[in-house]
């Protein structure tokens, strides 16, 4: 277990007089914790008195909880009325049953905290809060060879296939969704196409690349009209590759992401190695 993160000296419930239980004590790093659930309710009500005066614990819980709805979202689960995680009647019965699973991950704050959390700075940083939900997102729905690697989240293993073979199947939808563009670059003849879904905050990105040999690690990079680069995803490649036609690893490598650029702002979308290397090019 991670110990506690005391730089600034870990936070104390008040109460502990006589006759009652001693106060639960509380550090930065119960926010994860907090957020799956893993609290008991005495500890879980110290935190809440910790996080309500707290703004690094705020922002810490408010991503979290923003990345559960970018992977709900990722997943079909279809569309939250309220801020109480509501699913549309019109949506299947499957998704109904997924979300409940998704807000079984997530702990959810009282009503009255959930407000603070919102309120003020919270508020004000939300645009930027979301880009970087939206890249840490990219890493998490890395899908290839038909399961999901859910990295992020500390394991992405239920003890079987299903829910990972539910979240390649939803990957796989949001790419027939969108709008296409393919490119095989001559040179590396990495295959590489992006498919595009334009959204309020920007363009959802699937991309699906074959051909890519490893081991080596690269990032997905979406270029503007006026130059300016953006990194969208990163990702490893073991060493036998994605998407090598011949081989057992013929399956090719799914990886979802956001841009803050609208499609009509965007020139193209690169693939590269970490250390520069050009793999292909995708342009729009």
């Amino acid at each position: 277990m991670t110990p506690p993160d005391d730089r600034n000296g870990p936070a104390e419930h008040a109460g502990g007089g006589p006759g009652e239980p001693p106060p639960a004590r509380i550090a930065h790093s119960d926010v994860g914790a907090y957020a799956l659930g893993l609290l008991d309710g005495a500890e879980a009500a110290a935190f809440e008195e910790h996080l309500a005066g707290c703004e690094r614990c705020q922002g810490e819980l408010d991503g979290m909880l923003a990345l559960r709805d970018v992977l709900a979202e990722a997943r079909g689960d279809g569309v939250r009325d309220d801020a109480a995680g509501a699913v549309r009647d019109d949506a299947p019965p499957a998704a109904v049953r997924d979300e409940a699973a998704a807000d079984g991950l997530f702990a959810r704050p009282r009503p009255e905290l959930l407000d603070r959390l919102l309120d003020g700075a919270a508020r004000r940083r939300r645009a930027d809060r979301l880009r970087r939900v939206l890249v840490a997102a990219a890493a998490v729905l890395l899908v290839g060879g038909g399961g999901a690697a859910l990295g992020a989240l500390g394991g992405g293993d239920d003890g079987g296939t299903g829910g990972r073979t539910t979240e390649a199947a939803s990957v796989r939808a949001m790419f027939r969704e969108g709008e296409q563009h393919r490119a095989t670059d001559p040179g590396t003849e990495v295959d590489a196409t992006v498919s595009l879904l334009r959204k309020p905050w920007g363009t959802y990105v699937t991309l699906r690349i074959g051909n890519l040999r490893g081991p080596r690690e690269c990032d997905l990079v979406v270029v503007g009209l006026d130059g300016e680069r953006r990194t969208v995803g990163s990702w490893s490649v073991p060493k036998y590759g994605y998407g090598i036609e011949g081989t057992r690893w013929n399956e090719p490598l799914y990886i979802t992401g956001g841009a803050g650029l609208t499609p009509d702002r965007i020139d193209r979308f690169e693939v590269r190695t970490l250390d520069g290397e050009r793999l292909a090019s995708v342009p729009l």
